[in-house]
């Protein structure tokens, strides 16, 4: 049974149609630290309901952003609420960057345009900071202009996984999910790192 993926936006998106290609892939529209996990649960039910029981299994990806809670609470409460909606968690895998996707870029040595980019940073993780300033800092200096959905994509699909689940505890969550599903991460297990 293919995979499938809910995501917050059009970055998330083009980065699953590159690294899992062939996945059924919808966005919420609803990424942004004022909307509510409640709003975006409902939304996220009216699309796994749309997708039938005809992917195993479904991967909801949503940005903490700046809310209080922490990214594993969200995971936990999203798939709570899912629950109480009459969804069948069995088959949903809810993944929550601490704070952004960016975050993961920034977690993960990555190339682009050339040149190995490890972004050194001050403390050991880069959960829970805003990784888009980082990213738009780091390529400033290289004359470059951070795009989400071009050059966003290109890093996050250029980066050393491996490095970015050492680094991060949210990514690691996410890439022990996805790597029996997903072809580029076939044969890696990031259970251990």
């Amino acid at each position: 049974m293919p995979i499938a993926f809910i995501v917050d936006g059009i970055s998330e998106k083009r980065i699953v149609q590159k690294l899992c290609s062939g996945a059924q892939v919808r966005t919420t529209g609803l990424n942004g630290r004022d909307v509510t996990l409640a709003a975006i649960a409902t939304k996220v039910e009216s699309l796994i309901r749309l997708l039938k029981d005809r992917y195993y299994p479904i991967f909801v990806v949503l940005d903490r952003e700046s809310r209080e809670d922490g990214s594993e609470y969200i995971e936990l409460e999203i798939k709570k609420i899912l629950e109480e909606k009459g969804i069948c968690i069995n088959n949903i895998v809810v993944s929550c960057p601490d704070r952004m996707i960016e975050n993961w870029i920034v977690a993960g040595t990555t190339h682009y345009a050339g040149e190995v980019c490890d972004i050194a940073l001050d403390r050991e993780s880069p959960d829970g900071f805003g990784g888009k300033g980082v990213l738009k800092e780091f390529l400033q200096k290289r004359k470059v202009i951070y795009g989400e959905t071009t050059v966003g994509v290109e890093m996050f699909c250029a980066m050393d996984f491996e490095a970015a689940a050492k680094r991060s505890e949210s990514c690691r969550r996410f890439l022990v999910a996805i790597s029996p599903y997903c072809p580029k991460f076939a044969g890696k297990s990031f259970r251990w790192i």
